[in-house]
């Protein structure tokens, strides 16, 4: 008989907390994992931007009364709507080493979806891909940067167990201060340096900060637009994340490439602050804060949050450009490693790129997909 019981949960601040903080019973002996901000993961489960178009639903799986897995159901109306697509997702996956346990919680939310109407369950997905997401399938060793997903080894055994087939990886690539750039890469710089072409780069004006914003939203979703799930964001969805961005974000790390006065492309990048995040265990009140402030003093590895450059301007060294300006600007300001990510594997474009400059690719994050049944 089996012993496990899953329970849908309200979508409530309380239930959901508790929800939240089963992820300490995966993760408590394990210094690579960076504990959530958990205020901050309530509201966006609660009622966060993904409430606007997305529909879910929590659940948790309990063995004898005692919590052993969490995971959420949902799917994405704007999304589905766009692609033509009935695709469900699954995220907030966290679960004991108990294949028992993950086939009772992948079973209810598989029911949920195809009642729902959907016929394929897609995931991990924690909401959207520009929200931490994939599973981990290498490198447990090593701790995780900003909105990059973290797990067990394990998890992809039970991911496959239930019958999960890979739909896609993603990389995440990682530059060095004591690694040099090529040659090459600084002979294609000066090229647009010296070129003809009246492309000027500059850093973003912080006290236009919405306005500057709004111009990274139009190249975003025009460079985006190809890439794998990519859904075009509207400009309160891309204001939750410039809202973020803006607390911790340096004017030195927001380049824009200009021309005619038009934005073609740019880079947003920031201090990682998964490294102050981490030492706040989750808590921001009430010496969670003070914690919080004083770690991001002691922050040494930037995140290339965003990067984009409109199609028609690919080929002239725009990608190689800005993060050769990134690489420089951070060696300077004492910075010891850059993590470049995620990059979809179909992005031969920007993987040739972060090739030829030397990156190296260092985690690889999976999304899995399953057909749903009558």
């Amino acid at each position: 008989m089996c012993e496990i019981e899953v329970r849908p949960i309200p979508v409530t601040k309380r239930a959901i907390s508790k929800f939240i903080l089963f992820a300490w019973t995966i993760y408590r002996d394990n210094p690579h994992w960076v504990p959530p901000i958990i205020s901050e993961q309530v509201k966006a489960i609660t009622h966060g931007v993904y409430r606007e178009t997305g529909v879910l639903q929590p659940f948790m799986a309990y063995r004898k009364g005692n919590p052993v897995g969490r995971v959420i159901a949902h799917y994405d109306n704007e999304y589905n709507r766009v692609s033509g697509r009935k695709r469900g997702c699954i995220g907030f996956f966290e679960c004991l080493h108990d294949r028992e346990a993950s086939r009772a919680l992948f079973s209810a939310c598989g029911k949920w979806l195809s009642e729902q109407g959907m016929d394929e369950m897609y995931g991990p997905l924690n909401f959207t891909i520009y929200d931490a997401s994939g599973l981990l399938m290498n490198a447990y060793d090593t701790e995780s940067a900003l909105e990059l997903a973290y797990n067990p080894p394990y998890y992809a055994e039970l991911f496959e167990a239930y019958g999960f087939q890979k739909a896609i990886d993603w990389y995440a690539y990682r530059f060095t201060a004591d690694q040099a750039l090529p040659a090459i890469a600084y002979r294609v710089k000066n090229k647009i340096d010296n070129n003809a072409r009246g492309i000027r780069f500059r850093n973003a004006d912080f006290k236009k900060y919405w306005i500057e914003s709004e111009r990274m939203r139009t190249v975003f979703n025009e460079a985006w637009k190809d890439n794998w799930d990519h859904l075009p964001l509207n400009e309160r969805q891309w204001r939750r994340y410039a809202r973020e961005v803006k607390q911790v974000a340096k004017p030195e790390f927001v380049i824009l490439a200009e021309k005619d006065d038009r934005v073609i492309g740019y880079t947003l990048t920031i201090p990682d602050v998964n490294q102050a995040i981490k030492g706040i265990n989750g808590r921001l009140f009430p010496f969670g804060l003070f914690k919080l402030l004083w770690n991001l003093r002691k922050i040494d590895r930037i995140k290339v949050y965003h990067m984009g450059v409109l199609p028609e301007y690919r080929n002239v060294g725009i990608e190689t450009y800005l993060i050769i300006e990134i690489y420089e600007r951070a060696i300077r300001m004492g910075y010891v490693e850059a993590d470049l990510s995620l990059v979809v594997e179909t992005n031969m474009k920007l993987i040739g790129v972060l090739d030829r400059l030397g990156a190296k690719r260092y985690k690889t994050f999976r999304h899995f997909s399953l057909p749903l049944s009558d």
